[in-house]
């Protein structure tokens, strides 16, 4: 059983400018053309699911694209990335030739740290406006051998076939956005190879149940509490989970949860006007100390967001 303890700082979305690594020289063995083939299912397609929740997502993330990165390129937005990254990295495919999904890849963030490690990254999102900054920021880091930049719907990715991809990345609260949670993670797990991996990361309930009291919105904690779904803001609704519930969904479509992480855990009772004050001149010892506590279960629930890490079961 997951405990959780009250957040007593506001909610901010999560995003943050992702530390660049050097990128590796492209492997004239491994042409561009097979990789984006990868996984295409010539099977047939499904009929496309209604895309009417997905409305307020993109208009907002259109509008916002262009100050997305630049808006969380603070201390605690590259802690947060820090600590995603140390319960992400562990996930990677042994294989280099490998290609991985990132779905709700927005501005291309994680795919670039992916790519320059030599991998093939496919980067979907709704967002036009995401997709554009991402196309500009692989062309200029010279990545457009290793990362294909597309539109995609977390909840409709029948273009792939089943056991597609050996990593699934679904980063940014795509599950959350998407609210229709079974069919986004049902997909996840068809197109995640047998013994593959999804790491994904969602809202946390307790923060928007705090949100409500701070904001004198009592009568919406009820609701919250049953179904999950937040109208905090006003252009799109999202869909909240405590950490019980979020390993409930990924196990009742297959997956086996390795672990639920909260991100973060300590820096999160931080008011915004004393972080910087705070967290740069500790920053290792905040990170050490989050790295320590973030997969603890008494700790967990209190992130400002939770991270799954769930296995497909290998074949018998």
């Amino acid at each position: 059983m997951y405990q959780s303890f009250l957040d007593t700082c506001p909610f901010e979305l999560i995003c943050c400018e992702a530390q660049l690594l050097s990128t590796p020289e492209p492997d004239p063995s491994r042409s561009k053309e097979p990789k984006k083939q990868a996984g295409i299912n010539l099977e047939g397609q499904k009929k496309k699911k209604s895309l009417h929740r997905s409305a307020g997502v993109r208009q907002y993330y259109d509008s916002y694209a262009n100050r997305y990165d630049a808006d969380y390129a603070k201390p605690f937005w590259k802690l947060y990335d820090d600590i995603t990254w140390h319960f992400t990295e562990p996930y990677l495919p042994a294989e280099i030739s490998a290609t991985i999904l990132d779905i709700g890849g927005g501005t291309a963030k994680w795919a670039v740290k992916v790519a320059q490690l030599g991998y093939y990254v496919i980067c979907g999102d709704i967002s036009e406006g995401m997709l554009a900054v991402a196309r500009e920021k692989v062309e200029a880091l010279q990545l457009q051998e290793l990362i294909e930049v597309k539109t995609l719907d977390i909840r409709d990715l029948s273009e792939y076939a089943d056991n597609s991809f050996p990593l699934v990345l679904a980063l940014g609260d795509v599950i959350s956005y998407a609210i229709d949670d079974d069919l986004a993670v049902g997909e996840l797990f068809r197109v995640c190879e047998p013994g593959g991996y999804c790491v994904a990361s969602v809202d946390n309930k307790l923060t928007y149940i705090v949100n409500e009291v701070n904001y004198d919105h009592l009568e919406r904690i009820e609701p919250l509490l049953e179904n999950g779904i937040s109208h905090f803001f006003k252009l799109h609704s999202l869909k909240a989970y405590f950490p019980r519930e979020l390993d409930a969904l990924f196990t009742r479509h297959g997956f086996v949860t390795q672990k639920v992480i909260g991100k973060p855990v300590l820096a999160n009772v931080i008011t915004k006007k004393r972080r910087d004050e705070k967290l740069i001149p500790n920053y290792d010892l905040f990170l050490r100390l989050e790295l320590q506590l973030a997969a603890d279960p008494a700790f967990a629930g209190h992130g400002g967001h939770l991270q799954i890490i769930a296995r497909k079961p290998p074949p018998n």
